[in-house]
């Protein structure tokens, strides 16, 4: 196997990957070669498409390594540069808001970030041209103090899972449920909170009334962030919690100009193997990275079915509401 050719311990697990993955091939092409080669056109095509999604999959786990070996350099970083570095990139906040968090100027937090950055330099050498790739593409830049993503999900459950996974991009929640207490129409964002967050306290699902507002305006300042990132998306699931989170932020995207930012949506009723599926909270990191791929662009259909779901669910008497969406 050429072991002693192999340079740089910590290259192991790739390369055994790929002599595990060619040596499969090799075996299926002498053992199985009615699973390798077909004479049948789609059946040859399917395996095509299939080999294309394992070349894909084996290209997102060697991404993934590679980034958690740049967050373990991060960790190995004295912690005036790790904190400041670690509230820039992986949390999300912008200079000002990471300078307000330590309690110095905004020109010194920049500085401590780019002194960060410079310093994990030197640490990722012994590997660079693998790594410091995969570097740019984490610790890329960020506008207006965002990074590239940002994902929208429904509770501290599912977010917590996703910043697990490797996915890059900040990871944020709306979780207002509110199939639960008033939800009234013709309201502005600051009533609304303020309504929906008595609700909450009164009915325990917050310890205190300070403190449901306080969820209520961190969601809206989820959303409202979407200008700092290049794609928003949206991980909710079938349940009515989601759904109604889902026609309420589609709802409030839909009357902002977005400018070039896009918006994604992922939304599932069922996950491959599970029988009994509940929602997102089910999957663990590797199962909702599996899913990343499968977002698609929301467009003027969703914004519209949204519009007149939201419109129904607010209003006191949602006479006409089945017309909104069509036919039956």
């Amino acid at each position: 196997m050429n072991l002693d050719l192999l340079s740089d311990p910590a290259k192991f697990g790739p390369w055994l990957r790929r002599i595990t993955f060619g040596v499969s091939i090799d075996w299926l092409r002498v053992f199985r070669p009615d699973l390798y080669r077909s004479t049948n056109v789609e059946t040859e095509l399917e395996l095509s498409r299939q080999s294309a999604h394992t070349e894909s999959a084996l290209a997102r786990f060697e991404a993934i390594e590679l980034r958690q070996r740049i967050w373990d350099a991060v960790a190995r970083l004295p912690p005036r540069y790790r904190l400041p570095l670690t509230l820039f990139h992986l949390d999300g906040l912008s200079h000002s808001k990471v300078a307000e968090a330590l309690g110095v100027s905004v020109s010194t937090a920049r500085s401590l970030v780019t002194r960060a950055r410079q310093k994990l330099q030197p640490m990722l050498a012994s590997y660079a041209g693998e790594v410091l790739p995969a570097l740019e593409d984490v610790f890329t830049e960020q506008i207006a103090g965002g990074s590239a993503m940002r994902h929208i999900t429904d509770g501290e459950s599912v977010a917590g899972t996703l910043r697990e996974s490797g996915i890059p991009g900040v990871v944020s929640v709306y979780g207002d449920l509110m199939y639960e207490g008033p939800a009234p129409d013709g309201l502005d964002a600051e009533t609304w909170r303020e309504i929906r967050a008595r609700f909450l306290a009164e009915a325990g699902l917050h310890d205190t009334l300070e403190e449901a507002r306080q969820y209520l305006k961190e969601c809206e300042e989820s959303l409202a962030a979407f200008s700092q990132h290049q794609e928003v998306v949206i991980w909710l699931s079938h349940a009515l919690s989601n759904q109604l989170i889902l026609i309420k932020v589609l709802d409030w995207f839909s009357r902002r100009d977005l400018g070039g930012v896009k918006l994604s949506l992922i939304c599932v009723g069922r996950y491959p193997g599970m029988d009994h599926f509940i929602g997102l909270g089910q999957l663990h990191a590797n199962q909702l990275a599996s899913l990343a791929d499968t977002r698609l662009p929301v467009g003027e259909a969703q914004y519209r079915t949204a519009r007149a779901a939201w419109n129904a669910f607010t209003s006191p008497v949602p006479h006409g509401a089945p017309d909104a969406f069509g036919p039956s």
